[in-house]
């Protein structure tokens, strides 16, 4: 077993330990890719279209309210109208932003992902925090690397 099918195990056994089940079914998914023969054109593809696929349904999911018609015009209507309306489009421009600088310290720094996802499975069990993707773990630790160079 080489050195990065050990990783994903070892992060596999932590995620099933803690009962992180996202994590330990994408590990699990990970882990079985090398029965298929074809594993270098699947982990390619998965590379180039599993960050876009995930985010698609995780939009999907956020905007069910709005297609249930739970959420109808006049409240949306009414919601970019007040403080609390604009505080949101501020906070959503913000997250982008953050959320780019996260996907530049993946992308540069890719073994930093191993720490990240330990971090929000223990932000999950200890701090009663709430399961987030990678991009964000991710966008946080590249401010607080930004403020830690500052210091």
């Amino acid at each position: 077993m080489h050195i990065p099918q050990a990783g994903i195990i070892l992060l596999l056994l932590v995620a099933l330990l803690s009962r992180s089940h996202l994590v330990a079914i994408s590990c699990a998914i990970l882990v079985a890719l090398p029965v298929f023969d074809r594993q270098a054109v699947l982990l390619g593809w998965l590379e180039g279209s599993a960050l876009k696929i995930g985010l698609t349904l995780l939009m999907i999911y956020i905007l069910l309210p709005v297609a249930r018609g739970t959420i109808d015009g006049v409240e949306i209507r009414h919601t970019v109208t007040t403080l609390s309306g604009w505080v949101a489009l501020a906070g959503g421009a913000m997250a982008t932003h953050f959320n780019a600088r996260g996907l530049e310290l993946l992308q540069s720094r890719p073994e930093i992902v191993f720490s990240l996802t330990v971090g929000t499975i223990a932000g999950t069990l200890f701090f009663r925090g709430a399961p987030c993707g990678p991009v964000m773990a991710a966008a946080i630790t590249a401010i607080l690397l930004q403020v830690g160079s500052l210091i």
